[in-house]
């Protein structure tokens, strides 16, 4: 006679069990047991739980779309960056003034459009190197790879904020 019955859906932050007695009125507060999060008891076609307060949700929407902002901007960066290439002009200068000073040539128009061909061929082999094998291409997909991950969490997030925001 006195007894209550109870449905048990589930925490919205640790996925935990919670029980909610038939009582609880649409729009009550329940505390999860496990992880302390509070939650509004939604009553509709099925009990739902919502978070019962949704500032730190939208502050963590806020944090990680800035947080995005600076990645993907750092990845533009990092994808323009010359990187390596920079030093194939360093070796076109050294091969003029090898011809220059051991060649037994002057300065001439060819010498000069020789040492600009090895620099341009130089500076394209070094950040095409760069960009296959060494630093740049690890930090553009490291890049990428946090970007992805920060969305995805992201859309969590937008979830569970929609979630909370329906009455």
């Amino acid at each position: 006679m006195g007894q209550k019955t109870s449905t048990t859906p589930r925490c919205v932050e640790c996925r935990a069990e919670i029980p909610v007695p038939d009582d609880y009125a649409h729009g009550d507060h329940i505390k999860c047991g496990v992880c302390g999060t509070s939650h509004r008891v939604h009553r509709g076609e099925a009990l739902r739980l919502v978070l019962a307060d949704v500032a730190p949700l939208q502050d963590a929407e806020r944090s990680m779309r800035g947080r995005i902002e600076r990645l993907e901007d750092e990845l533009i960066g990092a994808r323009r960056s010359i990187g390596l290439g920079v030093n194939g002009l360093f070796i076109g200068i050294a091969f003029l003034i090898w011809q220059i000073a051991y060649g037994e040539q002057g300065l001439s128009v060819w010498t000069v459009v020789k040492a600009l061909a090895i620099a341009v061929f130089f500076g394209v082999v070094l950040e095409l190197l760069n960009y296959l094998f060494l630093a740049k291409r690890h930090r553009i997909l490291q890049l990428t790879n946090e970007i992805e991950q920060l969305r995805h969490d992201l859309a969590e997030v937008r979830m569970k904020l929609r979630d909370a925001m329906r009455r």
